[in-house]
């Protein structure tokens, strides 16, 4: 019994030691924490204003690793000649550029005797689009007609019209420029003038020939003309239009559905 009695009290004797021996070194261990401390946090501060941190290592990059099969793609230039000379619907253009109509199956004799040069290959909407910048469009032929688009920029000679119609039975020439107010239509046949109408801002400066069964149906002996007459009506872009189309071809090209086609863009002399 007292065996059991003792075991206790021992047991408590002893941490009782143990407690008094932390004790007595307690403040001991204390001051090394805190020196410790201050150690780290002094070192802390003289490497923040002295040295460079050190930076922060890139994780190492993988390459792809690609198990599937490679394929490559060839790309074709498409050049500026192929784009030009993709055949399109024909398009209409009767305002604003002069052109001619030449009776004729043969656009290349068209432009040979025109004298025009350097004619390459052009669609409608490349060709009319030359046009602005001072060229020509010469149409394929239609209906036994070529076309030759931005030839009004300057006026033919008589003599022209003449030899022209001479060479190709005959010709045809037409300007409806709303913004200058020039409207002119003229035709020769053989070398001959049959009808040369024209009228700049209201005034008439060329007019021979007698109207054509054409002209008089379309109801112009109600416009100006260079001898006096009748002041009823001035023409306008839409008179020189049907004027065109009841000659020959309709710049509007709207009486026919023509196949694609290409024409040449050409510099003039």
């Amino acid at each position: 019994m007292s065996l059991l009695l003792g075991l206790p009290l021992g047991i408590f004797r002893m941490l009782g030691v143990i407690l008094m021996t932390l004790l007595r070194f307690a403040p001991v261990v204390i001051v090394l924490v805190l020196g410790v401390m201050l150690y780290r946090k002094h070192r802390a501060m003289t490497r923040s204003d002295n040295d460079d941190p050190e930076p922060p290592r890139k994780a190492k990059k993988r390459a792809p690793n690609f198990t599937g099969p490679v394929v490559t793609v060839d790309y074709k230039e498409v050049k500026e000649e192929d784009v030009y000379a993709q055949p399109d619907t024909p398009a209409a253009f009767g305002y604003k550029p002069g052109w001619l109509a030449i009776r004729s199956r043969d656009p290349r004799a068209v432009m040979e005797t025109l004298g025009l040069q350097n004619c390459r290959p052009a669609n409608w909407t490349c060709g009319l689009s030359g046009v602005s910048t001072g060229k020509q469009f010469v149409s394929p032929s239609l209906d036994g007609w070529v076309l030759v688009v931005g030839a009004g920029e300057k006026q033919l000679s008589q003599e022209r019209f003449a030899a022209l119609s001479r060479r190709f039975s005959e010709v045809q020439f037409f300007v409806a420029n709303r913004e200058t107010s020039v409207f002119s239509w003229v035709k020769y046949q053989g070398g001959i003038c049959i009808r040369a109408y024209a009228m700049s801002r209201g005034e008439v400066f060329l007019d021979e020939g007698e109207l054509t069964m054409e002209e008089i149906s379309l109801g112009f002996g109600r416009f100006p003309r260079k001898n006096g007459g009748s002041r009823e009506d001035f023409p306008t872009c839409d008179s020189v239009l049907a004027i065109a189309a009841a000659w020959g071809i309709d710049p509007m090209l709207e009486q026919h559905h023509y196949p694609p086609s290409t024409g040449w863009l050409c510099t003039a002399e």
